[in-house]
C-alpha cells in the first residue's frame, strides 16, 4: 500500500524499457503515470493507464500520437528546438505540477549514450531535492542521495551496492552491512573506491555528511562477475 502522505508519479521514458512485468506491478491506482515521447508505445503495448504525454513527439509514430489524443487526458507538445530533454521537463511536471514526493523512473538508460548520462545526471537537478527519484534500469535501481542524509536499501544477501561521489566529493560516509563497510571515510570525486560491494544482509543503511552519492542497487540474480 502507498504511504498516505506520498504522491507517487511513474515516469516511462523512451529508453531500453526495464522491467515490464514490475512496472506494470508497481503502478498503483493512485499513481500518476507520464509518458515521455516514445516511451507512449510501452505504456500502449502493456496497457498502462497514462494521465500525461509528455514531449517533442519527434520519436513517437504519428498514428500512435493520434490514438493517444482520444485515449490520453493531458498531452503536452513542446518544439523539438528547446533547452530541456524531455525527460527533465517530465521530472518538472510531476513536481511542479502535481506535486510528486516520490517518482519512479522506467526506460531513462540505454540506447545513446549521450542520453542516458544526462539522464543520470538530471538527479542532480534543483527541482528534485527532497524528492525520492528511483531510475529503474536492467537489474538495477539507481538513486542519488544528497548529504546530510541517511538512507536504507531493502534487498537480498549477496545483492550488488555501488556508491559514486557525483558532482563533489562524498564526505563522511558510513555503510553498515556490508562487504566492506565504511566508517565516517569521504568518498573523492573520480575514486571508484565505492564500486561493486556487497550486501551481508537484507538491509544496507547509508549515511552522509556532505556532498553527493549516486547509489546503485543491483539485484542479485542480474549480478555480472568482472
Amino acid at each position: 500500500m502507498p504511504h498516505p502522505t506520498r504522491r507517487r508519479t511513474v515516469i516511462v521514458a523512451n529508453g531500453t524499457p526495464a522491467f515490464r512485468l514490475e512496472c506494470l506491478e508497481c503502478i498503483q491506482p493512485v499513481d500518476r503515470v507520464i509518458a515521455v515521447d516514445g516511451g507512449y508505445r510501452y505504456c500502449a503495448a502493456m496497457n498502462i493507464r497514462t494521465d500525461t504525454l509528455i514531449g517533442d513527439m519527434d520519436s513517437l509514430d504519428p498514428a500512435l500520437l493520434n490514438e493517444a489524443r482520444g485515449a490520453v487526458p493531458e498531452i503536452l507538445q513542446f518544439p523539438s528546438q528547446k533547452d530541456q530533454t524531455d525527460l527533465e521537463l517530465a521530472l518538472e511536471h510531476a513536481v511542479v505540477k502535481q506535486g510528486s514526493t516520490e517518482i519512479l523512473v522506467f526506460g531513462a538508460l540505454g540506447g545513446r549514450w549521450d542520453m542516458s548520462i544526462g539522464n543520470v545526471c538530471l538527479l542532480l537537478h534543483p527541482v528534485l531535492a527532497g524528492i525520492d527519484v528511483c531510475l529503474v534500469a536492467d537489474g538495477a535501481k539507481i538513486r542519488l542521495l544528497r548529504g546530510p542524509a541517511a538512507m536504507t536499501i531493502r534487498g537480498k544477501t549477496g545483492d550488488g551496492l555501488s556508491l559514486i561521489a557525483l558532482a563533489e566529493s562524498a564526505r563522511d560516509v558510513c555503510l553498515k552491512g556490508l562487504l566492506y563497510d565504511l566508517d565516517h571515510e569521504d568518498l573523492a570525486l573520480g575514486s571508484s573506491r565505492g564500486i561493486s560491494n556487497v550486501f551481508l544482509q537484507d538491509s544496507v543503511a547509508i549515511e552522509l555528511k556532505r556532498g553527493n552519492l549516486l547509489v546503485i542497487h543491483t539485484r542479485i540474480e542480474e549480478n555480472s562477475q568482472s
